[in-house]
C-alpha cells in the first residue's frame, strides 16, 4: 500500500476517534441538562398539586356528577352515606386472600428525571421533593366494600404505603402533568374498583366535646411537610389504617378500626411516638394510656363513635371512612387535659363552637379537606341523632 495513502487512512481514523470522544461527553451533557430541566418541572408540578388541591378537586367532581349522589365533596355511592350514623361496632373488617400486585402501570411512572429511566412517584418525591421522612410501612389495603342496611363490611389485603403513593396519590400529579384528565386516570376508569390500584383507607374522625359550656369541636391545621392535605385544615384525628408495627401479631390483631382511631388520638393529640407504627414492640391497649382511658370511656358511654359514611377523595381516589367521636367534656379533659402537644403533622385547633355559622364557615373555606367538610356537614345534619343539640 502506498505510504501516503496509509498515512491518510490513519489520520482519518484518528479524526473519527477524536470526534467520537468529543461527541460522547457532549451528548451526555445534553442528557444531564434535560434531566435537570425535567427535575425542575417535577418540583413545580409537585408544588402545584399541593397549592391547587381545591381547584383540582372541584374540577374532578364537576366532571363526574353521577358519582356524587350526596351533598359532600367526595366521590361516593348512594348507599355509602348512611341515612343516620351507625355505631362503629357495626363496621366489620376482614382479610381477603389475594396475590401481590405487580408494579405500577407505565402510565403512572415519572419520566425524564433520572438518566436510568422512568421512576416511581414515591422514589421521585423522596429523592427530589424533600419527602425523605416517608417510610414504606405496611398498610391495610381495602379491596372490597359491602353495605347492608345499618352495617358495613370492609375487606383488606396487606400492601405497602409506597404502593399507594405510586398507584393512587400519583393521580393528582399526573393530571397536573397532562393539563387535565391524565391517561392514567382514564386507564383506571372505575374509581370504585379498588383492585385497579393500591388504595389506602383513611380513617377520619371529627372530635366533638359536649359539656355544660356547650358543644365544641377540634380541627387540625396540617403541616407543609405532609404529603396529604398539606397546609389544609382537617378533622383530628385522621390517618391511614395500618398495623402498629411490622410483627405478624400486630398485622393480625390491629385490623381493628377502634384501635387505629385510638392510636391516632395518641399520636396527633399527645405526640406519642410509639403510636406511629415504628416502635417495633406491641402496644398494651388494655393498660397503657391513653388507650385504657379511651376504651373505658367508650364502654361506659362517655364516648360514642359513629360512622357517617364512606367516600373517595376525588384526586387520589383514596377511600375515606367518615366518623364522629362525641366526648363528655369531663372525660375528654381527663384523658387529654393540657397535654395536647400535637406532632410534626400540624397544629390542633381547639374549642371551635359546634354551631351553624362555624360549621358552615369551615365547609366554605377552600383550604379544608373534602373529607373534613363531609364529616362536618354530615355531623351537623345528624346533630339531633348524635345528641349535639
Amino acid at each position: 500500500m502506498d505510504i501516503a495513502l496509509l498515512a491518510g487512512l490513519v489520520l482519518a481514523a484518528a479524526a473519527v476517534v477524536a470526534a467520537t470522544a468529543v461527541i460522547a461527553p457532549t451528548r451526555r451533557a445534553g442528557r444531564v441538562a434535560q434531566v435537570e430541566h425535567r427535575i425542575a418541572e417535577f418540583k413545580s408540578r409537585f408544588h402545584q398539586v399541593k397549592q391547587r388541591q381545591t381547584e383540582l378537586s372541584t374540577a374532578t367532581l364537576a366532571r363526574d356528577p353521577a358519582r356524587r349522589p350526596h351533598d359532600v365533596p367526595l366521590l361516593t355511592k348512594a348507599e355509602w352515606i348512611f341515612p343516620t350514623p351507625i355505631p362503629l361496632s357495626e363496621v366489620g373488617v376482614g382479610f381477603e386472600p389475594g396475590h401481590p400486585r405487580s408494579g405500577p402501570s407505565p402510565t403512572a411512572l415519572i419520566e425524564g428525571i433520572d438518566l436510568s429511566g422512568a421512576v416511581t412517584y414515591s422514589d421521585a418525591i423522596v429523592r427530589i421533593a424533600g419527602m425523605d421522612h416517608f417510610t414504606n410501612g405496611l398498610i391495610y389495603r381495602p379491596v372490597g366494600v359491602d353495605v347492608e342496611e345499618g352495617s358495613l363490611f370492609l375487606r383488606f389485603r396487606e400492601a405497602r404505603y409506597f404502593d399507594y403513593l405510586d398507584t393512587s396519590e400519583v393521580l393528582a400529579y399526573k393530571d397536573v402533568e397532562a393539563g387535565g384528565v391524565s391517561r392514567y386516570r382514564n386507564e383506571l376508569a372505575d374509581p370504585f374498583d379498588l383492585l385497579n390500584r393500591v388504595a389506602s383507607l383513611g380513617v377520619l374522625t371529627l372530635t366533638v366535646v359536649k359539656d355544660d359550656r356547650g358543644v365544641r369541636f377540634l380541627m387540625h391545621k396540617r403541616s407543609a411537610r405532609v404529603v396529604l392535605a398539606a397546609d389544609f385544615f382537617h378533622v383530628v384525628p385522621a390517618g391511614e389504617f395500618t398495623p402498629s408495627d411490622v410483627s405478624l401479631t400486630a398485622v393480625r390483631d390491629d385490623l381493628d378500626l377502634w384501635r387505629n382511631i385510638c392510636r391516632e388520638y395518641a399520636e396527633e393529640l399527645l405526640g406519642v411516638a410509639d403510636a406511629q407504627g415504628d416502635g417495633g414492640h406491641r402496644i398494651d391497649y388494655a393498660d397503657a394510656e391513653p388507650y385504657r382511658s379511651l376504651h373505658r370511656a367508650r364502654e361506659s358511654g362517655r364516648l360514642s363513635v359513629h360512622v357517617l359514611g364512606l367516600g373517595l377523595d376525588p384526586l387520589s381516589l383514596k377511600p375515606e371512612l367518615l366518623t364522629v367521636a362525641v366526648f363528655d367534656g369531663e372525660t375528654f379533659r381527663g384523658i387529654f387535659g393540657d397535654r395536647m402537644v400535637g406532632n410534626y403533622e400540624g397544629t390542633v385547633v381547639q374549642d371551635e363552637p359546634f354551631d351553624a355559622e362555624t360549621v358552615q364557615g369551615y365547609v366554605d373555606l377552600p383550604n379544608v379537606r373534602g373529607g373534613a367538610k363531609a364529616c362536618l356537614r354530615l355531623s351537623w345534619r345528624n346533630r339531633e341523632f348524635l345528641g349535639l343539640t
